[in-house]
């Protein structure tokens, strides 16, 4: 799908802008956790001060480029099933990632994973604290990191083809996560990327990238899944192929979905191609 595509500078300083939001953040995060504030509350507070720092730092360019970013949050293709769609392809792509995480466990591959075990618990933090981590993870987050990797990077790109657009705008994203981290964000890069592409708006990507954000806010903040088997242990057949079946059938899942969105672009096309020739005959 052709996408509108910024200028060169305008990218540069939205990357540069966000390198120095996030410096702001991990200096204030700092501050928070030095004035005895628990680490994972002082995460979630410290990135407060990203937007306004964005939006101070970027103002010149988003005043200039709000055409630019109307069209990235269009919403004349939006519907009920399209948003459904985007919920299920979240959920799917987090079901997935930790279906092979379980099974690299279960195999040797990895030294722990997360898995349901006798010794299971449930224990929320306090809501104000959940809250706020839910608003960091699945709203603040998403739309900032999806308004730069994809909406101006991919953007930038978008006249080489999908291929080096999205591969491009997934190595952008890596680079602005931890390195532990950046198996799975690359994956989710190409995931969001591939959406972004097909749907010529951020919304889609937007809501997937919420919805795996929010996921762990529920299962890490308030389940104690404890597994860690050793070495001796390893392989666990049973549990291995289990989950190497659910990470089969969610993966599965993703690409059908994914394909659906693709067959429902290319009908708009030819139905706006239709309309055109129409148009023209008149």
């Amino acid at each position: 799908m052709s996408l509108p595509r910024p200028a060169r500078s305008h990218v540069i300083a939205v990357l540069l802008g966000t390198v120095a939001a996030l410096f702001a953040r991990a200096w204030f995060q700092l501050r928070l956790v030095g004035d005895g504030y628990e680490r994972s509350l002082a995460e979630d507070l410290s990135y407060l001060v990203v937007p306004p720092v964005l939006l101070i730092l970027l103002f010149p360019v988003l005043l200039e480029d709000r055409a630019f970013i109307k069209r990235q949050f269009r919403c004349d293709n939006l519907s009920p099933v399209l948003l459904l769609k985007a919920i299920t392809i979240g959920v799917l792509f987090r079901v997935a990632w930790h279906g092979h995480i379980v099974a690299g466990t279960a195999f040797g591959l990895y030294q722990s994973g997360p898995i349901p075990a006798a010794d299971f618990s449930f224990d929320c933090p306090s809501l104000p604290v959940l809250g706020l981590s839910v608003l960091v993870a699945s709203f603040l987050i998403p739309f900032i990191e999806e308004f730069v990797h994809r909406g101006y990077v991919q953007s930038f790109f978008g006249d080489r083809g999908p291929l080096v657009a999205i591969a491009i705008s997934s190595l952008t994203f890596l680079l602005f996560h931890p390195i532990g981290a950046w198996q799975f964000v690359f994956a989710g890069g190409v995931l969001l990327g591939t959406l972004y592409w097909i749907t010529g708006s951020l919304w889609v990507p937007v809501i997937v990238h919420a919805v795996t954000n929010f996921i762990p806010q529920l299962t890490l903040r308030c389940m104690t899944i404890p597994w860690n088997p050793t070495r001796r242990e390893t392989p666990i057949w049973s549990i291995g192929l289990l989950s190497v079946l659910v990470c089969v059938v969610a993966a599965t899942g993703l690409l059908w979905l994914t394909l659906s969105l693709w067959k429902r672009r290319d009908n708009a096309s030819r139905r706006d191609a239709v309309k055109m020739n129409q148009q023209h005959v008149q």
